[in-house]
């Protein structure tokens, strides 16, 4: 690999990662004003997360710090 090549990869995945790093950012504040559905929605349509219960705990068990458990809770048992 090229000097050149190598150095435009090392740029993307820094573009990717910044990219993700905004993305997450959107979402936790999302989160806040909205609830978590909307913020999982937003995480979805930008194809960071998959609409799958796999995913989503996944997501959740890697976030669980920064997640509001209330609304985590409501996620999981739905609105009453």
């Amino acid at each position: 690999m090229s000097g050149g090549s190598r150095k435009a990869t090392v740029i993307s995945r820094y573009d990717k990662q910044q990219a993700q790093k905004r993305a997450m950012e959107k979402f936790f504040a999302i989160q806040r004003a909205s609830g978590l559905q909307k913020g999982l929605q937003q995480l979805m349509s930008l194809g960071y997360l998959k609409n799958t219960a796999n995913d989503i705990a996944d997501f959740m068990l890697a976030h669980i710090s920064k997640l509001d458990m209330e609304a985590v809770g409501e996620y999981l048992g739905g609105k009453r």
